[in-house]
Parts: C-alpha cells; sequence; structure tokens
C-alpha cells in the first residue's frame, strides 16, 4: 500500500460510496415511481414493473444510507442493474457504450459499486 494513513478512511469511504449509490436510485427510483406510464414507454416494459422496481429502488437505496440490510439492498439493486444489462443488450440492441452514451457500461459500474456493499457491508457508519 502505498498510502497507508489512509486505510483508517475505509468506513468514511464506504460511506459516502452508499450515499452516491443511494442517490442515483433515489432519484432514478422516484421518477420510475412518480411517472411510470412515461418510463414504460422509454424502456419497452409494463408500467406497472416500473412503479414496482420504483418502489424497490427507493427503498433499497434508504436502506443503503441509513446502513440496514446493507447486503440485501445491494444485491437487489444489483439485480435491477443486471435486468437493465439484458435488457439494453437482448431487446434494445445497446452496446456497450451506446450511441447516445446510454450503453450497459453504467450499469455494470453500479453493479461494481454494489460488490463492495455485498462483501463487505456497510462500514461502521450505520444509522440504525
Amino acid at each position: 500500500m502505498i498510502f497507508p494513513f489512509l486505510a483508517q478512511f475505509g468506513s468514511f469511504t464506504l460511506f459516502v460510496l452508499r450515499l452516491v449509490v443511494a442517490s442515483i436510485f433515489l432519484v432514478i427510483g422516484w421518477e420510475y415511481a412518480r411517472h411510470p406510464q412515461e418510463r414504460a414507454k422509454l424502456v419497452e416494459m409494463p408500467a406497472g414493473v416500473m412503479m414496482v422496481v420504483g418502489m424497490i429502488e427507493i427503498i433499497a437505496a434508504i436502506m443503503l444510507i441509513i446502513g440496514l440490510f446493507t447486503q440485501l439492498a445491494a444485491l437487489l439493486l444489483s439485480g435491477i442493474m443486471v435486468g437493465a444489462i439484458a435488457k439494453k443488450i437482448f431487446s434494445l440492441k445497446t452496446g456497450y457504450i451506446g450511441n447516445d452514451g446510454a450503453g450497459w457500461s453504467y450499469n455494470l459500474l453500479i453493479i461494481s459499486l454494489n460488490l463492495v456493499f455485498i462483501t463487505i457491508g456497510p462500514g461502521s457508519w450505520v444509522f440504525f
């Protein structure tokens, strides 16, 4: 390790990472839950499915923020991202980067971030 003194900030870093991932899913989940018809048309899915996905994203994001069942929340969000990747590859025929930058590389990055929570947990900065 080049900078061993930075290891003392591991729990703080996990907390910041939880906030960043949670903020993404709060915003997107809120839009899915608030406007399921519009979102459903964009991703070619039933509006009811978009409503459920939005609610799962909101609940899991809150779980990430407070550090409650963090591994489960990260697993749920990763599952949603796997579904999004599958939809982009097989149905929408979107590439890794995509034509307008809306490829599945973003979803893969989110899965990678969630793998940190699945394997390490929330860290010591939790609110429950």
